[in-house]
């Protein structure tokens, strides 16, 4: 069992070497996060005058984005969905860098995405 989906990964589940690896929703992830801060900036949350002194908090402490769980029987649609909705994000760090720092990223939105 693994946990997200490294090309390498994949790999390993096509050979046989890994059963199963649990995806994240990286998307739906960052649109929650998003639409809550712009729900408070915005003020659309109107259940207390001010939230910061309220008795419960305005929005959701935990919020379940989902999962995927890939395995081989679903390897080759997983494969396909991925090529036919590219990441938005490159990695722009050097080769050099990435092999010493192989856990820090370099993400920038790709321009092509942004007009």
């Amino acid at each position: 069992m693994a946990f997200d989906n490294d090309p390498e990964t994949l790999d390993w589940i096509d050979r046989g070497a890994i059963t199963a690896t649990i995806t994240q929703k990286p998307y739906v992830m960052s649109y929650y996060g998003l639409k809550f801060l712009d729900d408070l900036h915005h003020n659309a949350v109107h259940q207390f005058k001010d939230w910061r002194t309220a008795l419960a908090a305005p929005m959701p402490a935990f919020v379940d984005t989902g999962t995927v769980p890939v395995d081989k029987s679903n390897l080759k649609i997983y494969r396909e969905a991925l090529a036919a909705h590219p990441s938005r994000c490159r990695d722009y760090r050097s080769g050099a860098d990435r092999e010493q720092n192989p856990h820090r990223l370099d993400m920038r939105v790709d321009s092509a995405y942004t007009t």
